[in-house]
C-alpha cells in the first residue's frame, strides 16, 4: 500500500490488549487520543473495560492513526448473560443502540462504528482499513444461550451472519479478515468442532469476498485474555506484512488537509 493507513481493529477484548501493545510493536507511537466514536465514555462505569479507543499516531509510527472497537459477535440478541451490559458503548445513541437502555444490535454497531471511524479521520491523507474478527463472543453465546442447538445448525447461522457483516463492512472500508487465535478452556468452554468451524468459516468467507487474510490461528496466548509481548508483537508484525508496511520507515504524523473532527 502506497498511502499511509488509518487502521480500525474490530473484535473482542483481545484487540483492546493488542491496541495497547501497538506502541511497543512500533505500529502507533505516542498516540493522541481522539473520541472518534462520539460516546460519552469508552469505559463503562464500575467495570473498567475499555470498549473503544484510538487516535492519531506520532512520529516514527508505521500507522497514521489507530482505533479499536469491541463488538458482541456477528449474531444479534440474545448475547452472553449480561456481558454486553458490562461492555456498553455509553452514549452511542445511534444505529445499533439508540439509547443506553436499548438492547444493542452487534451487526449494526459494527457497521456504524466503521462509518464513525471513517468520518473522524476523513480529513487525514490516509487510506482507511479495518481488521475484523469474531470468535470469543460467538462461541460463548452458543455455550450460554444456545446449548441445545445442533453444532452444524449454529455454524450455518454463524457463517451466514458473518458473511452479511463482512460484505457490509467491506463495502464501506478496505477490510482484512483476521482468522482468530484459539482460546484456552480457562476462558470459555471450548468446543473444538465449533472452534474449527468458525476458523474455517471466516477463511472461506474472506476467499469468497476476495478480502485479505491475516492468519492468527496458530498463535498461542496465555491464560484468559493475557498474551505475551512476544506473541503480541508477532501478531503486529504479521499484520504489517499483510498491509505491506513491515519494511516502511515511520514517517511520523501526516498533516491533515483540514480540521480534524
Amino acid at each position: 500500500m502506497s498511502a499511509s493507513i488509518c487502521l480500525l481493529l474490530i473484535g473482542s477484548s483481545r484487540y483492546r490488549l493488542l491496541h495497547q501493545e501497538a506502541e511497543a510493536a512500533g505500529a502507533c507511537r505516542n498516540q493522541e487520543t481522539i473520541n472518534w466514536t462520539r460516546c460519552e465514555s469508552t469505559v463503562p462505569s464500575r467495570y473498567g473495560y475499555v470498549v473503544a479507543d484510538g487516535g492519531v499516531c506520532g512520529g516514527g509510527s508505521k500507522l497514521d492513526a489507530l482505533g479499536f472497537f469491541l463488538h458482541y459477535g456477528v449474531g444479534s440478541y440474545p448475547y452472553i448473560g449480561r456481558g454486553y451490559w458490562t461492555h456498553r458503548h455509553i452514549g452511542w445513541n445511534g444505529p445499533g443502540q439508540e439509547t443506553l437502555r436499548s438492547i444493542p444490535d452487534s451487526p449494526q454497531l459494527i457497521q456504524e462504528a466503521v462509518r464513525r471511524f471513517k468520518h473522524a479521520f476523513e480529513n487525514r491523507s490516509c487510506e482507511r482499513v479495518a481488521v475484523f474478527t469474531s470468535y470469543a463472543w460467538d462461541l460463548e453465546r452458543k455455550a450460554q444461550r444456545m446449548p441445545s442447538q445442533p453444532d452444524e445448525e449454529w455454524l450455518d447461522e454463524y457463517r451466514e451472519n458473518a458473511t452479511l457483516v463482512l460484505s457490509r463492512v467491506s463495502r464501506e472500508i478496505k477490510t482484512v479478515v483476521d482468522i482468530p487465535w484459539r482460546l484456552d478452556s480457562t476462558y470459555i468452554p471450548v468446543n473444538e468442532t465449533l472452534s474449527d468451524g468458525v476458523i474455517a468459516g471466516l477463511a472461506s468467507i474472506a476467499l469468497a469476498l476476495d478480502l485479505k487474510v491475516l492468519d492468527s490461528s496458530r498463535l498461542r496466548f496465555q491464560k484468559h485474555l493475557h498474551q505475551s509481548p512476544h506473541e503480541s508483537h508477532r501478531w503486529w508484525r504479521n499484520l504489517l506484512k499483510v498491509l505491506d508496511l513491515s519494511g516502511r520507515r515511520g514517517s511520523g504524523r501526516s498533516e491533515p488537509r483540514g480540521a480534524r473532527h
